[in-house]
C-alpha cells in the first residue's frame, strides 16, 4: 500500500498538474525549510501529489483546539496566505493534521480547502501520542466519527524514514495559496481581513516637519525638498542611514490625546511635536512592513526601512509623561526617489 494516496475522483485539482489551469502555480515546489530528501524520496515522483480541493464540512475533526492558536493561525492565513494544506486520511476524511487551520477555514466561510490525502491504515504512518496516552488508528476513527473530540494535542502522527521516524507535517510541499483563491465571500473577506499585499492604501501628508537640531520638537512647513538617499533637506536627522524621514499618523497622535496623563497635564500635542518629519493622515502606517514602498506627491519614493524606535532620554514628550507613541507607532524610511513635498500631498502605498 502506498501512504500517500492515489485518487481516482473525476478532475481532482492537482497542484503539480501544469496543465491544469486550476493549478495555483506553474509547479510547487517542495519548502526547502520542511521536508528532506530521504522524506521526498517517500512521494511518488511519477505522479502529482494528491492535493485536492475537499469540502470543508466533509472533513472530520478529532481534536479539540486552543483559542488562543485559532487567532494566531487565522492572523497568519488571512495576511500571508495558505503555506501548507491539510491532512486527512483518503478513505474516511479524518483530519490528521490541520485542526487549527480546519477550524479557521469554517470561520472564514470557505468551503473548499487543499487536502493532501493519505492511507491512514498505511504501516508507514505511525500513531503516538503527545501525553503518552495508548490509542489505536481504529480508536481515532470511532472518536472522529462520533464526533468524540481528544483534547488538545492528543494524538501524533509521524512517518516513517529511513533515519527512523518524522512528523507527517515535515512531509508536506508547500503551497503557497492565496485566500481569495478558495472563497465565493472574496469582497467580504478583503473588506474585513485585508491581505497586506492587496492593500492599496492611500492617505495624505498632513503636516511636513523639520528641526534644525535633534532632541527637539519640529516645527511645521508648508513644503520640504526630499533628497534622494539623504532624507529632508535643513533637517538634523537627514542622513545616508536608514532612518532618514520619520512618519508618525495623526490618528496616534489623537490616541495619545485622549491618555488621562495628557488630559491631566493640559499638554497640547500638535503635529512635529514628536519629531517627526511628516505627519500621516487616513493611511494605516502599522500595516507597513520594511520594503514597501509609498509614493509621496506626485514623484518621490520612499521605502520603509525601520518599524519603531528607542525614545531617548531627551525626548520633551517622554520627559513629562513617561511614555511616547512613536517608539511603537512610527516609522522610518529611506528617499528612493527624491522631489519636493507639499503639506496636504496624497500619500499612498505602491505595489513592490
Amino acid at each position: 500500500m502506498n501512504v500517500f494516496a492515489s485518487t481516482n475522483e473525476k478532475e481532482p485539482l492537482l497542484l503539480y498538474n501544469p496543465n491544469n489551469p486550476l493549478s495555483t502555480t506553474k509547479k510547487t515546489k517542495l519548502s526547502s525549510n520542511r521536508t528532506h530528501s530521504h522524506i521526498h524520496n517517500h512521494i511518488p515522483q511519477s505522479q502529482p501529489y494528491n492535493i485536492k480541493l475537499t469540502n470543508t464540512d466533509s472533513l472530520k475533526p478529532h481534536e479539540h483546539t486552543d483559542p488562543k492558536k485559532i487567532h494566531e493561525v487565522k492572523k497568519s492565513i488571512i495576511e500571508e496566505g495558505i503555506k501548507y494544506p491539510i491532512v486527512a486520511d483518503k478513505k474516511t476524511n479524518i483530519i490528521l493534521d490541520g485542526h487549527h487551520r480546519h477550524n479557521v477555514f469554517k470561520k472564514l466561510k470557505i468551503k473548499n480547502i487543499p487536502v493532501f490525502y493519505v492511507n491512514y491504515l498505511d504501516n508507514e504512518i505511525i500513531l503516538d501520542s503527545w501525553n503518552s496516552r495508548k490509542l489505536t488508528k481504529q480508536d481515532v476513527i470511532n472518536n472522529a466519527a462520533s464526533g468524540k473530540l481528544y483534547p488538545i494535542k492528543t494524538t501524533k502522527h509521524m512517518l516513517k524514514t529511513p533515519d527512523g521516524q518524522t512528523h507527517i507535517s515535515q512531509t508536506l510541499p508547500r503551497i503557497n495559496m492565496d485566500i481569495t483563491q478558495l472563497t465565493d465571500n472574496t469582497p467580504t473577506i478583503k473588506r474585513l481581513y485585508p491581505l497586506r499585499h492587496m492593500i492599496k492604501m492611500k492617505g495624505k501628508i498632513h503636516s511636513i516637519n523639520i528641526s534644525a537640531s535633534k532632541h527637539i520638537t519640529k516645527a511645521p512647513v508648508k513644503e520640504a525638498k526630499a533628497i534622494e538617499n539623504f532624507g529632508l533637506e535643513s533637517d538634523a536627522h537627514a542622513g545616508t542611514e536608514i532612518r532618514q524621514i520619520s512618519l508618525l499618523a495623526q490618528e496616534s497622535i489623537d490616541r495619545m490625546k485622549e491618555s488621562a496623563k495628557i488630559k491631566q497635564k493640559q499638554i497640547t500635542l500638535n503635529p512635529g511635536d514628536f519629531a517627526e518629519n511628516i505627519t500621516t493622515k487616513d493611511i494605516d502606517l502599522k500595516q507597513l512592513k520594511i520594503g514597501d514602498r509609498l509614493k509621496a506627491g506626485d514623484e518621490v519614493i520612499l521605502e520603509v526601512s525601520k518599524i519603531g524606535k528607542t525614545c531617548h532620554a531627551g525626548c520633551k514628550i517622554y520627559q513629562e509623561l513617561g511614555e511616547c507613541v512613536m517608539p511603537k507607532e512610527g516609522i522610518f524610511v529611506k528617499v528612493i526617489v527624491g522631489g519636493t513635498i507639499n503639506q496636504g500631498d496624497t500619500l499612498q502605498t505602491l505595489d513592490n
